[in-house]
């Protein structure tokens, strides 16, 4: 059988939440008017001139070491995925080339396909082997979500301490916030064993027996690893920002990008469109950045997402991912 066909009928069997429904497209157009209407309301208040002004100091240079960054970022979040399924005692982990490969390709479909999670979805489903319940996998790629989440937050938390910035955020704010998605790391596969012994046939049997961590010392280094991937987040932010307003000190996008990037997890936005706009206008208006150079830099941060998401897909259509490949690529 062909290898696109191969994919084809992987794709077909992942579960049915993921197909789309009539609700889901709903929600979806739902999220696309909130960034419509947030991205009207930054634009109106700014020259559209003075925007494009902006946009002509970016040059081809901070747009190169942006994309190059975020790859590097991907590349780091495949190894991070690969440490947090040793983490959970995974049986048979894939190689990191395949997890990075798995992890551009997802950022594609989280990118271009409503909803923003069906990469998340696509990558738990090309990992399912590495469990003996394929409900493993979705735990782990869904935990990592989490990681994400307390990573930006520390990384935030420990900004603000070492460079405080009166009217953005408290630190201790954010590092209760990154207390509370610990928490809800530790939580959810207990939570999960739990309401297994209530879910009906296999359902409940696969939430039954997810997986525990196996090796909790290597949690501390997915931490580790998620507030380094968000510092490269933070620095390529810098790199575009500093291109329209030099006067930004590295200091201070440590602590404004990262609160930024919190907008792409809005649930209410098409990949943070619009909400993260306005964020960096607040934000960067904190210490001094025009708005239309704020929203200059936030539009390259799209592009650069954008365009590393549509590598993704070309990788996906020259080397579609395999189920079949992800359980053959054992550990080195």
């Amino acid at each position: 059988m062909p290898a696109n066909a191969q994919t084809v009928d992987s794709l077909a069997s992942v579960p049915p939440a993921e197909n789309p429904k009539k609700p889901s497209r709903g929600l979806f157009w739902v999220k696309l008017a909130v960034s419509a209407a947030a991205l009207t309301f930054t634009l109106s208040q700014l020259s559209l001139k003075d925007l494009k002004d902006a946009l002509g100091r970016l040059s081809a240079a901070p747009v190169t070491v942006a994309i190059s960054l975020t790859l590097f970022n991907l590349v780091l979040a495949g190894l991070r995925w690969r440490v947090l399924l040793a983490a959970y005692g995974a049986k048979s982990a894939p190689s990191l080339a395949f997890l990075a490969r798995a992890q551009i390709v997802g950022h594609f479909y989280n990118t271009f396909v409503p909803g923003n999670v069906t990469g998340d979805v696509l990558r738990a489903h090309a990992t399912r082997t590495s469990f003996d319940g394929p409900l493993g996998s979705y735990m782990v790629v869904g935990i990592e979500r989490f990681f994400g989440l307390a990573g930006l937050f520390t990384l935030g938390a420990a900004s603000l301490l070492i460079h405080p910035l009166p009217g953005v955020m408290r630190a201790d704010l954010l590092a209760l916030l990154a207390a509370g998605t610990a928490f809800a790391i530790v939580l959810i596969p207990i939570l999960g064993r739990r309401l297994g012994r209530f879910l009906p046939g296999k359902i409940g049997g696969w939430a039954g027996n997810l997986p525990a961590p196996a090796r909790p010392a290597l949690l501390g280094v997915v931490l580790a690893m998620s507030i380094v991937t968000h510092t490269l987040v933070a620095l390529t932010g810098h790199v575009l920002i500093d291109a329209v307003a030099p006067q930004v000190a590295p200091s201070e996008s440590m602590v404004l990008v990262p609160l930024a990037m919190v907008a792409t997890y809005v649930p209410f936005s098409v990949a943070g469109l619009g909400v993260r706009e306005a964020a960096f206008v607040f934000l960067f208006g904190r210490v001094g950045v025009d708005k239309a150079d704020a929203t200059a830099a936030s539009l390259a941060f799209l592009a650069v997402y954008s365009i590393v998401a549509a590598m993704g897909g070309l990788l996906h259509l020259v080397r579609p991912l395999q189920i079949e490949k992800a359980a053959k690529q054992q550990a080195d």
